[in-house]
């Protein structure tokens, strides 16, 4: 596959999953009332879907947001982890999902900083 549509593809792949999770989020801050927590996953959903936007584009700032956002998640994550893990929870699925969360993150790290991907966006956007 070459690198312009796998970029594609991962941006209209973030844009779908997040912009649900921003519904999501919007509706549990409706139904269950504002905190800072909930404002926090909102403002996060709503940056994946630009930087998606941004990746579709191809654009690097998107690319460097989007690398930024999975590195912030993967440590908070791993904060949470350290923080709430015990022996007991750690086979639970609630923290197997946390898991699988980072994991999703640190794929999508690994795969914009391949070579061809790099490559993809210091050619594209060279001249702008």
């Amino acid at each position: 596959m070459k690198p312009i549509r796998f970029v594609r593809a991962l941006a209209i792949a973030l844009i779908v999953l997040f912009s649900l999770g921003t519904l999501g989020v919007a509706y549990a801050i409706f139904a269950g009332g504002f905190s800072l927590l909930l404002a926090l996953a909102l403002t996060i959903n709503i940056a994946f879907v630009v930087a998606g936007v941004g990746l579709f584009r191809v654009k690097r700032w998107a690319w460097w947001l989007t690398l930024g956002l999975c590195a912030a998640g993967i440590f908070q994550l791993l904060l949470q982890m350290l923080i709430t893990l015990t022996p007991e929870t750690a086979t639970k699925q609630a923290e197997m999902a946390t898991y699988l969360v980072a994991g999703f993150y640190l794929a999508i790290g690994f795969a914009l900083t391949s070579e061809s991907v790099r490559k993809t966006f210091r050619k594209d956007n060279a001249g702008r």
